[in-house]
């Protein structure tokens, strides 16, 4: 073999080692810039990674067929709820310390649960009728309901929704050209909730997410007044409570200025 094929096999081996760690480097300098750029090279591939991290809302794409969780609109009047009827419990009985509403456009039962509300009477206009009736006799255009929290606790979220479902129908049944509202329920303060070993943060957050399924499947429109109120613990500033479950008249300033702010038209 001459010399000078002996120097040529000497030059052409290490071709291949170098052509991999070349392919190396280069891979380890796209990864690094990768990295450096992450959350911005993944905001612009994924534009919705970020959901669920503080957002408003009013913002979440909650709404099928247009109903669901209602956008921010323009703020409407107080005579916006003058032709309005709100069922539920203590809860809607304490509007009245508002002047956004009527007191006569109030259908709330104290105590009441979910399933009772359909039977159980009370002293309206001076006429002892269930809640449902009464409202219906009202024949409103637009019914707000907010159930739940004497229910909370006691019965599965399941049968919760299950009973809530048997309400709304009850109440189309008898106004079937209605707007419907489906409020969240508030949640309770951290006293409130240590006192009776049956209430759960979680419960509140399970109940109002189907509830706002609920509210899409009955063709009703959601308003999602629990997390104007709830804190990142999970429960009600004692500042907005009279007694740790009910609101006091600042918590339903807030409510009423954020329904006024959420409504939909005919």
């Amino acid at each position: 073999m001459s010399k000078q094929n002996v120097k040529s096999k000497k030059h052409t081996r290490p071709f291949l080692p170098t052509f991999f760690i070349t392919l190396f480097a280069l891979s380890a300098l796209g990864g690094l810039y990768f990295i450096m750029q992450g959350d911005n090279l993944i905001s612009g591939v994924f534009p919705f990674s970020n959901w669920g991290n503080n957002q408003d809302v009013s913002s979440k794409p909650s709404q099928q067929n247009g109903y669901g969780l209602v956008v921010e609109s323009e703020a409407v009047e107080n005579d916006y709820f003058d032709d309005a009827a709100f069922v539920g419990d203590s809860l809607t009985v304490g509007m009245k310390l508002t002047d956004y509403v009527d007191k006569d456009n109030l259908f709330g039962i104290t105590g009441v649960s979910i399933h009772a509300i359909k039977t159980q009477r009370a002293d309206f206009n001076g006429k002892q009728t269930t809640a449902l009736k009464a409202a219906s006799n009202m024949k409103p255009k637009k019914i707000y309901v907010m159930l739940g929290t004497n229910s909370i606790g006691y019965t599965s979220v399941s049968t919760m929704i299950e009973q809530y479902a048997e309400v709304i129908d009850l109440l189309k049944k008898s106004n079937p050209n209605a707007i419907f509202y489906i409020q969240s329920i508030p949640p309770m303060t951290k006293s409130y909730i240590n006192s009776n070993s049956r209430f759960k943060t979680k419960h509140f957050e399970e109940f109002n997410a189907e509830l706002e399924a609920l509210a899409i499947a009955k063709e009703c429109y959601f308003l999602d007044t629990y997390s104007l109120f709830v804190t990142e613990s999970g429960y009600l500033p004692r500042s907005l409570s009279t007694d740790g479950l009910h609101l006091n008249q600042d918590a339903y300033d807030i409510m009423f200025e954020y329904i006024k702010t959420h409504t939909v038209q005919n």
